[in-house]
């Protein structure tokens, strides 16, 4: 039960950087650039979800199906 909450918080995690993604690279299209601090919240936050990805998956011995496996990929 607590792995399937883990797992589902870290794809809905996932998503939510994937928009996160997808809002920067239509804001700098607009725009023309990013200002360095855009850029770096941007990189602070990726970092940060990797760390938690990382962490979780050793000390949970998180098992993901190849489904997930790909959600995380398409990420």
């Amino acid at each position: 039960m607590v792995v399937d909450r883990l797992r589902t918080d870290l794809l809905n995690k996932l998503i939510n950087a994937r928009i996160d993604l997808a809002a920067y690279l239509q804001l700098r299209k607009a725009k023309g650039y990013m200002s360095v601090s855009e850029s770096d919240t941007l990189r602070d936050n990726f970092f940060e979800l990797n760390r938690e990805l990382h962490d979780h998956a050793l000390r949970q011995g998180l098992h993901l199906d190849q489904e997930e496996w790909n959600a995380l990929r398409r990420a």
